[in-house]
């Protein structure tokens, strides 16, 4: 098995927020978090992670009747929270708390076992951060994500192209049904080692990323074939 992992749904939120408005005029939180969503396939199984990480800064107003505030800020602490739903089936996680300018992560996984080849399984997330003085300073999100395991058997009909230590192979669908694939069409690159030849037929499971049922990306793993397969 060659994989070629991609990440999909990489986002990223930076965003700076104050207090509500009894503590808006002493204190300002800039914060300095992101998120991200990334999965795979080994052609079987589908997976997702979910990662958040960053730190914060607090800054007290020098004014007299800030001083209540800032005594309050040595015991503040800043608690990741991150989830994701695959299918039915939830899997949150809580990162350890850390004072507010201090680095914080959380990350969480899940797995669609045996995921059936076409169907559209849900994939929503969410990451954020909690502060025990002004609440929530956090939040990003994804909803009306779904994810499919889909296949693509391949044939090198592109020929390569070495770049530095990297071998691209270019293929073309090699359907042995009536199927237009969902991913590869009407070409898609694989990259070998610049040692490497290019297998001449591959079957490539990918995962179809559909953000309110419309295709947005795939992301696949290759393995060598002997010829053309079945598509979905």
């Amino acid at each position: 098995m060659r994989a070629s992992i991609l990440s999909f749904l990489a986002v990223v939120f930076l965003a700076a927020a104050s207090t509500g408005a009894a503590a808006q005029s002493c204190l300002t939180i800039s914060t300095d978090y992101a998120s991200y969503m990334s999965g795979s396939t080994d052609g079987v199984n589908l997976y997702a992670s979910v990662l958040l990480d960053g730190s914060a800064y607090m800054e007290v107003q020098p004014y007299p009747y800030c001083e209540p505030i800032e005594n309050e800020l040595s015991s503040v602490t800043h608690t990741p929270l991150v989830g994701v739903t695959l299918g039915s089936n939830n899997y949150p996680a809580r990162g350890e708390s850390g004072c507010p300018d201090c680095y914080i992560e959380a990350e969480t996984d899940g797995t669609i076992a045996n995921a059936t080849q076409g169907e559209d399984y849900n994939c929503t997330w969410y990451a954020e951060v909690d502060c025990s003085f002004a609440g929530l300073i956090f939040n990003s999100s994804e909803d009306g994500v779904t994810i499919a395991l889909t296949t693509t058997y391949g044939q090198n009909t592109l020929g390569s192209q070495v770049i530095l230590d990297t071998r691209f192979c270019g293929y073309t669908p090699a359907c042995s049904n009536s199927v237009t694939p969902t991913c590869g069409n009407p070409s898609w690159t694989v990259q070998y080692s610049s040692s490497e030849e290019c297998n001449l037929y591959i079957r490539n499971p990918f995962i179809a990323v559909k953000v309110n049922g419309v295709l947005t990306e795939c992301v696949g793993v290759e393995f060598p074939a002997s010829g053309p397969g079945p598509c979905s």
